[in-house]
């Protein structure tokens, strides 16, 4: 299987810079799809006060998801340095170094977010008749922070070679699995709020597993003549 890997460092820069940069702004469009999806399906299928929840803890979503982006395309700075300048036993160590802080902070900010979501939430002015079903639903998608890091850890470590395809290929079968799903729990099975964000969740983790397996199974052909770092 062949990767995508490219050395940024050779061709002509606007190409090359193009090249790269679509795939990135095609991903966040994908990216858009998933709250949008939901309010779609839950405003349509649910009802008001469920539209209302999901609205008055989208900004804590989107939260979780700047934090989880912004540490994995941290950590792939290094990668990327190590990458051009064919140090790879550098790399090595710091692809281990950075999976590690990237699992620990995937446990902190779920632990923080899921002690602080009630309490910020009321502090906010949350009605109590939507408080119930907006803390169901951040406390479903919280408990996906791990996969969210992990998807978004491993795309910026591809990134970081050059391939900005491959993720963007994960996140298109994200929101497609996502939009099925949604429609699935919501009107066919009836799980309300809690459907959208299982079916989001389930989603994410369908990106995460399938990137994953991608990697692993391509590793040998991400550094060529470096088969020992896999």
């Amino acid at each position: 299987m062949k990767t995508q890997a490219k050395d940024m460092t050779k061709g002509h820069p606007g190409r090359l810079l193009l090249q790269f940069a679509l795939p990135l702004m095609l991903g966040n469009i994908f990216q858009q799809t998933y709250t949008m999806v939901d309010t779609a399906v839950v405003g349509q299928l649910v009802g008001v006060h469920a539209l209302a929840a999901l609205g008055s803890v989208d900004w804590f979503n989107w939260m979780s998801l700047g934090i989880c982006s912004g540490l994995s395309q941290g950590f792939s700075i290094m990668i990327a340095q190590q990458f051009g300048a064919k140090e790879y036993e550098k790399m090595k160590k710091t692809v281990g170094a950075s999976l590690i802080l990237a699992v620990l902070s995937a446990i902190v900010v779920t632990v923080v977010f899921l002690l602080s979501a009630a309490p910020v939430l009321r502090l906010m002015g949350t009605r109590e008749e939507i408080l119930g079903d907006a803390l169901l639903y951040v406390y479903i998608m919280f408990s996906g922070i791990l996969i969210v890091m992990i998807y978004n850890w491993m795309s910026s470590v591809l990134r970081a070679i050059g391939d900005s395809t491959t993720p963007l290929i994960a996140m298109g079968v994200a929101s497609s699995s996502n939009v099925v799903l949604d429609l699935l729990f919501v009107a066919v099975f009836h799980w309300g709020i809690a459907g959208a964000a299982f079916a989001t969740v389930i989603a994410q983790y369908v990106s995460g597993v399938g990137i994953t397996i991608y990697v692993l199974h391509s590793c040998k052909d991400l550094l060529p003549g470096k088969e020992e770092l896999c």
